[in-house]
């Protein structure tokens, strides 16, 4: 009999497609029921035939088949489903399969293998033709990894800390690209300040002062002594004071107080112009005190020069008779009360004068120890700064300034300094990140500022007079505040860099870990090479004490903790982490080596810190207490057999008796109660008594 004809065979084809149009009893495709078309009478025999072939087919691919009847049909009466496939024994035979996991029926019968599509195809595709050898480098992965276990779970996060942001480790082209010139020899009109400010910004995961150490994992969890920064002391009793009465406001006190300020604190914080204040003090005196910016400032540079008094200093002109005869924090805040009271009325009115009393009152809340106000003050500061600059761009757009606006009026006695704007802006950003280093605290709104000053510009100063002992203080205090600004670009791009450490590094991370290090360490070291002669320090060898020169004495602690900084990565991971035994010899040997340089920078920051009160007392006790908590952690990493680096560490020698020693010396500071400092007190006392509680 002759096949059926082309028709027919699609419209058997549709008949298995279509269950719902299938053939009926006496009825072809598309014929009403009971009544046969045409052409089936001439080939119904292989209709059938055909029909019986299919059939097995069709049941196995019923449920898939359905649902492709109608792409169009609604969603909710869709369900995608897979009929269950036969197993490949049963596939091989071509017969039908019960489907029974794991092993089918037939299967089972005859001892065969069973195995379905679905479970093999995986393991198939990944592991055919390199599964042995896949295993076998796992084993042998595993066993060379033993003693390491905790370090290589630590690989896929170092691959994503290796991969992004490449930008700020220091040897990739766009870091390169913002590399700082020379500290003395740039003249502060380079296009890119904006951009490093902003690139070195510190946010709230850049702290890494004691509390980062202190979640080391080598110390003892948890710590028994909270430390909280933003505490207040509840006053004593011999030290409660209230100011009932205004303090003297003549002219006398006022200038003795005003020599003291400019001798203690405007050196490191040059925020108001000799000549300015004076001028201020003048008028003050004379016409008495009111509600202006001009009095404000006067009663905070007077406040500031009454706390930073130190025991036996006098002022330049000497202490006039009947005056100085209360206790300086009484009389200090005496004056804070009178600026107090006119701090509102600053901010109320945006201007330069508003920023400068603002940062005044940070540096007064930073020398009695309250960092979370003094970090508000800076903050508000750097706002009211940015909303100044605002106001004046859009003014001189206006309005610009005519010559004789533009004309500035030189003193005979002080030249003009640096720029009061630059000056601001550096020194509000500059304190907001010595502070957000220390805690977790915002950045500032400074950071985004297209600001197009990298240094201040430098103040003219003529011709040098060595017999001009102001003269000679101005061009000092001017050396040394563009290398604090300059040091606090690189101490944030070390934060930066740092940052991307793993915490359990691999060879090639340690390897990263050690290019960072080479590369900050030569900006470092030319940092240093380029410090003026008026404010150069000796690098510290032996035993160190603190330096009678406040400004040298400053700068040798940025370089001391820019050391400490650097090698304080390779410290932890000698005392936290047992070094892979993948790991190269001269590469286990050079993160001892640095470590060991980083527990001895450790020992020169303890001895430099200075008991004498100046704004900075507070971070630097914080510090004492850290690089304490250093030297005992490499300590305790020797008591810990999975540990292999400590016994390579070269310890200090008598660091032990030199933290009691100088503890006792600042015996003095760890009773305040203010920003945490005793509670500072009682984690340094719980670390050196080998983490025990007396």
């Amino acid at each position: 009999m002759d096949p059926p004809p082309k028709r027919m065979r699609m419209m058997d084809a549709g008949r298995g497609g279509f269950p719902d149009m299938g053939v009926m009893s006496g009825g072809g495709v598309g014929s009403p029921p009971g009544r046969p078309s045409p052409g089936d009478v001439g080939v119904d025999h292989h209709v059938q035939q055909h029909q019986q072939q299919q059939q097995q087919q069709q049941q196995q691919q019923q449920h898939f088949v359905t649902e492709q009847v109608d792409p169009r049909m609604p969603a909710k009466q869709r369900t995608w489903s897979r009929a269950s496939s036969a197993c490949q024994t049963c596939r091989g035979r071509k017969t039908k399969c019960d489907n029974e996991r794991p092993i089918c029926g037939y299967c089972r019968r005859v001892g065969a293998t069973c195995t379905y599509i679905e479970d093999s195809a995986p393991a198939t595709s990944l592991c055919q033709g390199v599964g042995p050898r896949l295993l076998g480098a796992i084993e042998n992965l595993a066993n060379l990894i033993q003693r390491n276990e905790e370090n290589f779970r630590a690989i896929p996060q170092l691959s994503r800390d290796l991969s992004r942001d490449s930008t700020d480790y220091p040897d990739s082209p766009t870091f390169q690209g913002r590399h700082e010139s020379g500290i003395l020899g740039q003249d502060g009109g380079g296009g890119d300040g904006a951009n490093k400010w902003s690139k070195t910004n510190l946010s709230l995961s850049d702290t890494a002062g004691l509390d980062t150490v202190l979640e080391w994992p080598i110390f003892p969890k948890p710590v028994p002594f909270a430390i909280n920064p933003f505490s207040h002391a509840s006053p004593r009793s011999s030290e409660v004071f209230s100011p009932r009465s205004p303090p003297a406001m003549e002219f006398y006190e006022l200038s003795r107080l005003a020599d003291l300020f400019l001798a203690n604190v405007r050196p490191m914080n040059p925020v108001v112009e000799p000549a300015v204040l004076r001028q201020m003090i003048k008028q003050v005196a004379e016409n008495g005190p009111d509600w202006s910016s001009a009095t404000c400032i006067v009663a905070l540079t007077c406040a500031l020069g009454a706390i930073s008094q130190r025991p036996g200093q006098r002022t330049p002109s000497g202490t006039p008779r009947g005056y100085s005869v209360e206790p300086n924090r009484h009389l200090a805040s005496r004056y804070w009360s009178v600026a107090e009271k006119r701090l509102g009325f600053s901010m109320g009115s945006p201007g330069w004068e508003s920023v400068q009393c603002l940062c005044l009152a940070g540096i007064w809340h930073m020398y009695n120890m309250d960092p979370l106000q003094a970090w508000k003050c800076f903050s508000m500061a750097s706002n009211t700064w940015y909303t100044t600059s605002l106001m004046n761009k859009y003014d001189a757009h206006e309005h610009p300034p005519t010559a004789s606006h533009r004309a500035e009026t030189p003193s005979a006695d002080f030249p003009q300094s640096l720029t009061l704007e630059q000056t601001l802006y550096f020194t509000c950003f500059k304190s907001e990140c010595d502070l957000a280093f220390e805690l977790s605290l915002p950045g500032s709104i400074l950071a985004g500022v297209d600001y197009p000053y990298s240094l201040p510009a430098p103040p003219s100063l003529g011709v040098t007079n060595l017999d001009n002992k102001a003269l000679m203080m101005e061009q000092r205090s001017w050396y040394y505040y563009l290398a604090e600004i300059s040091a606090r670009h690189l101490i944030n791009r070390i934060a930066q860099a740092q940052k991307r450490c793993p915490p359990h590094p691999t060879e090639t991370g340690i390897d990263r870990m050690l290019e960072v290090f080479e590369v900050f360490e030569a900006q470092l070291t030319d940092w240093y090479e380029q410090l003026a002669p008026p404010i150069s320090f000796q690098v510290p060898t032996g035993d160190i004490a603190p330096l009678t020169d406040d400004l040298c004495q400053m700068l040798r602690g940025r370089y001391l903790a820019m050391r400490e900084l650097l090698c304080r990565p390779f410290v932890c991971l000698a005392s936290t982490i047992s070094v892979g035994i993948t790991v190269s010899e001269s590469t286990v040997a050079r993160v001892a080596e640095i470590a060991s340089r980083g527990l001895q920078y450790c020992l020169f920051r303890i001895q430099a810190t200075s008991s004498s009160p100046h704004h900075g007392l507070w971070l630097q006790l914080r510090v004492f207490v850290t690089c304490s908590l250093l030297l005992t952690a490499a300590e305790r990493a020797q008591t810990i057999p999975s540990l292999n680096m400590p016994t390579r560490l070269i310890y200090p020698q008598n660091w032990r008796r030199t933290i009691l020693a100088q503890k006792d010396i600042l015996s003095n500071c760890w009773e305040f109660e203010e920003g945490g400092i005793s509670d500072c007190a009682k984690v340094l006392d719980w670390a050196l008594a080998k983490f025990t509680l007396g």
